[in-house]
């Protein structure tokens, strides 16, 4: 694997390409190459269905091409380019690097949805033209508006040879997973995961380690994973956020465990490879 997976780029970093690769929203839709797989169109598809980008941005170097994204409208789809949902995109493609060039691809998109005008006077901005950088400024206060992420965070607890899952009410599958939340103001990423873990079960925990990370573009969080063992006290869902708390063994996991691209997997599979 090369040290760095894609260069992060703000202006080309190779020469122009029909090559070059295109991720294009509507919405959280994003438009593909009506082929086999889940293909983006490159700059030879652009060019020749006429596709109208706006709010064009070039977001890294990758495999020696250009990836740009931008916006465009519903009618673009024909035969031969469509739109699927970007939680579909990221779920399918093979490419674990496109997964993290899409959610960049999204949360840049994000990021200048919510930037229409100054949060500080309300007045015009401005979008860097050189791509030197990401900075947005305030054509009258000359306030700088940065991208941001949403950290949050996810944990596997376990205990002994089980896992700890929880159904909460914003899983619209009702499938169980780990513990997830967003940081408040102040915390730490540890002091976050014991406060989460505590309200939502009512268990406190020890021994959390650090796991691994991963942007998630729904619409701009970077989940920070970790691994922690049980404590002390009995298991109890909040009834608020979460509906059902339970501990899991192996077997039970593996009985009705839905594979997908997101960290919470990943933990699972941690589980899963070192209770044997």
């Amino acid at each position: 694997m090369d040290y760095v997976k894609f260069e992060p780029a703000k202006v080309e970093l190779c020469e122009k390409s029909e090559r070059d690769e295109f991720y294009l929203f509507n919405n959280q839709y994003i438009l593909l190459s009506n082929k086999d797989g889940y293909i983006l169109p490159t700059r030879k598809d652009v060019e020749k269905y006429g596709i109208d980008i706006t709010t064009m941005d070039c977001i890294a170097s990758y495999k020696n091409r250009n990836c740009y994204t931008g916006k465009v409208a519903e009618n673009v789809e024909n035969d031969e380019l469509k739109f699927v949902h970007l939680r579909e995109y990221v779920e399918n493609v093979k490419d674990e690097n496109r997964f993290q060039l899409a959610s960049r691809a999204s949360m840049l998109k994000d990021f200048r949805d919510k930037n229409q005008v100054c949060s500080r006077c309300g007045s015009e901005v401005a979008f860097p033209l050189n791509r030197n950088d990401r900075v947005i400024k305030c054509t009258n206060c000359n306030q700088a508006i940065w991208p941001t992420n949403s950290p949050a965070v996810i944990v596997a607890v376990i205990r002994v040879d089980k896992l700890l899952l929880v159904k909460d009410k914003y899983n619209n599958s009702g499938e169980f997973g780990v513990i997830s939340g967003f940081l408040d103001l102040g915390e730490t990423f540890e002091d976050a995961v014991r406060r989460e873990v505590l309200e939502e079960t009512g268990i406190k925990i020890k021994n959390i380690k650090y796991f691994g990370s991963q942007p998630w573009a729904f619409p701009n969080s970077m989940m920070t994973g970790f691994v922690a063992e049980y404590l002390s006290g009995e298991l109890r869902a909040d009834g608020s956020e979460i509906l059902e708390a339970k501990w899991f063994t192996k077997m039970e996991v593996l009985e009705d465990y839905r594979v997908s691209r997101s960290i919470g997997t990943k933990l699972i599979d941690y589980f899963l490879e070192n209770n044997i």
